[in-house]
């Protein structure tokens, strides 16, 4: 029976490619001759890369690919980490599409809804409910009537599996910014080149709605994450089972000493009064911007502007905060966590705008991995 369906599954997801092909969305099916049309024609190889830039169906692969790992396997063993990220994977995809389609309808007319795909005709909109709704919503279901059977190790899980799970994202961020990228510089159009309005870097400070698009949707990922671990747990408390799930290795952490955390402490002292400076220098900037919103796609300009504006009032909020905990981890030890939350925002939101972004990131992996010699010696206990 799970053959039946993971193959129904398969030949869903072929169709589904298929009719992106055949009968593509409005804005992906103009003909050669449409010479009038705002978008680019796509041939067929064309449609079908336009499709698979859409993180739907990234997420449907994924899920589908992974149980039919599990169903090849000899004792067909699921690894549940492995499916709480690919419930979590669906459960974002659920939620981005609608929460996302709502917003841009919430808005109007404008160069953002130039990026909605038309559902009127019935069989996209079959398609449309099956992958944004009925599959999540099947996954969802499955995943919490297995969870509970083991705990989940939150040490493995958050140094393990999740550094693979938010790196996928980023593979699929850069495919789709690659893509758009390339499309661009061959005079395509932007409608086209990217599938959701928020990666069109290519507009005026259109980067700054990526940054802050981006750290929105990784901080829900992880939300959505921590919030299936804890049910799962919870559920292990109710029944009172204590086996956790353990790789069959032990992770392994940078070792660290005295020298190790001063440098980590001096340089995170650098990255934050680098964010604050360079932050209250770009939001000097804003008013210019203001004034050059001309009257055409003004919503779109507007919300561009107002993400501009609260991407770098969080970015001089967290500077300071961080600023500040790094002042009092002097002498509150506990703190230390707190500042590397601090650094992953600072370095998520500023990668694509300053050079200390890349610098956070790496404090933080430094200081995340982290060791001392007692911890090290009990984790491989």
């Amino acid at each position: 029976m799970s053959c039946f369906f993971l193959v129904c599954f398969w030949l869903f997801l072929i169709s589904d490619g298929v009719l992106s092909v055949l009968r593509p969305a409005p804005r992906f099916g103009v003909g050669i001759d449409d010479v009038d049309s705002v978008f680019s024609f796509m041939n067929s190889a064309e449609r079908l890369m336009a499709s698979f830039s859409f993180w739907t169906i990234w997420s449907n692969y994924m899920l589908v690919i992974f149980f039919t790992c599990v169903l090849v396997k000899p004792h067909r063993k699921i690894n549940f980490n492995i499916w709480t990220i690919m419930t979590g994977y669906m459960t974002l995809t659920m939620m981005l599409f609608w929460m996302g389609l709502a917003g841009v309808k919430a808005v109007g007319d404008g160069f953002q809804t130039q990026f909605i795909n038309d559902y009127s005709d019935p069989l996209r909109l079959t398609y449309s409910i099956i992958l944004h709704l009925l599959t999540p919503g099947v996954i969802i279901g499955a995943w919490i009537y297995q969870c509970g059977k083991k705990r989940i190790s939150w040490f493995e899980f958050t140094h393990f599996y999740l550094p693979i799970a938010i790196g996928i994202l980023v593979i699929y961020m850069i495919f789709v910014l690659t893509r758009g990228t390339i499309r661009m510089g061959h005079d395509k159009d932007i409608y086209t080149s990217f599938p959701y309005f928020f990666f069109a870097i290519t507009v005026e400070k259109g980067i700054f709605m990526l940054s802050i698009s981006i750290v929105t949707i990784v901080l829900i990922m992880l939300l959505i994450f921590s919030l299936y671990f804890k049910i799962n747990n919870i559920v292990c408390n109710k029944n009172q089972v204590s086996e956790t799930i353990k790789l069959k290795w032990n992770i392994k952490g940078i070792k660290s000493s005295v020298k190790g955390k001063w440098v980590i402490w001096s340089a995170s002292l650098v990255v934050s009064l680098g964010t604050v400076i360079a932050s209250v220098y770009f939001i000097t900037k804003v008013p210019a911007f203001y004034n050059s919103i001309n009257e055409d796609d003004f919503k779109y300009n507007l919300i561009n502007y107002l993400s501009w504006s609260v991407l770098l009032g969080v970015l001089i909020l967290i500077g300071f905060s961080l600023l500040v905990i790094l002042l009092l981890s002097l002498k509150f030890k506990n703190l230390e966590k707190a500042s590397l939350i601090l650094l992953l925002i600072v370095g998520g939101a500023t990668v694509l705008i300053y050079g200390v972004g890349t610098i956070a990131l790496g404090l933080f992996l430094w200081g995340f991995y982290s060791k001392e010699e007692s911890e090290a010696k009990s984790i491989k206990k």
